[in-house]
């Protein structure tokens, strides 16, 4: 019998990732977003009580193999 597949390291040739950090790329992200059939999207902040953690950054996919990275800037 053949060994069940393993969650190994991911091939990095074979993703596509971007940066939502300007004017530009937070257009191309919102063009992208618009027009997908189907979105996953992911955050990180610094603890798991929504209340009192800050959010650091936002992760958006429409495609597989892809992804949007947008840093939060903390409020003042």
């Amino acid at each position: 019998a053949s060994a069940p597949p393993t969650r190994g390291a991911l091939d990095p040739d074979k993703f596509t990732y971007s940066l939502g950090d300007d004017a530009a790329g937070m257009k191309a992200l919102l063009k992208t977003l618009a027009q997908a059939k189907h979105l996953a999207f992911d955050t990180e902040s610094t603890g798991i009580n929504a209340l009192e953690s800050t959010l650091l950054v936002m992760f958006f996919s429409a495609e597989e193999h892809t992804s949007s990275y947008v840093p939060v800037k903390p409020s003042t």
